[in-house]
């Protein structure tokens, strides 16, 4: 349980899968929330529709890993190239921060809470890659 949320699991699991971390620092955990739809209709129930992630972000790629709702490695790995990416944007909140932008004609909206009691690391990471100015890359 939560092995998606320990540092030495994420260190292991980008290794076997080719990942370039950076320090450690540019791994984030967001979510992309279910359609407003599916809240109007199936009300809880569209909660099961949320998608649960860690994001990679490199100068070169955006990287999201799947997270099951256990808080495991799912096999859901998307890569996405700098290059394809417009109109990136980094809002940071009080509580959660938001990364939007589209890509190959897809909207992305990933929901970044600014602090998680399992994962230590989101905040200094958080902190890293807008120091790091990696979002700037984009």
């Amino acid at each position: 349980m939560n092995e998606a949320f320990k540092l030495e699991n994420i260190v292991a699991y980008a290794e076997s899968n080719q990942l370039v971390l950076v320090d450690n620092g540019n791994i984030l955990y967001g979510q992309i929330d279910a359609k407003f739809w599916k809240y109007a209709l199936f009300s809880g129930f569209a909660a099961f529709d949320i998608k649960h992630l860690l994001l990679v972000v490199n100068s070169d790629r955006l990287t999201m890993v799947g997270v099951t709702i256990t808080g495991a490695f799912s096999d859901s790995i998307v890569h996405i190239p700098t290059d394809v990416v417009q109109s990136f944007q980094f809002k940071k909140g009080l509580m959660q921060s938001t990364i939007s932008f589209v890509a190959n004609s897809e909207k992305y909206i990933i929901k970044i809470p600014n602090v998680i009691a399992v994962a230590r690391w989101q905040k200094g990471n958080i902190k890293y890659l807008l120091d790091q100015q990696f979002f700037c890359l984009m």
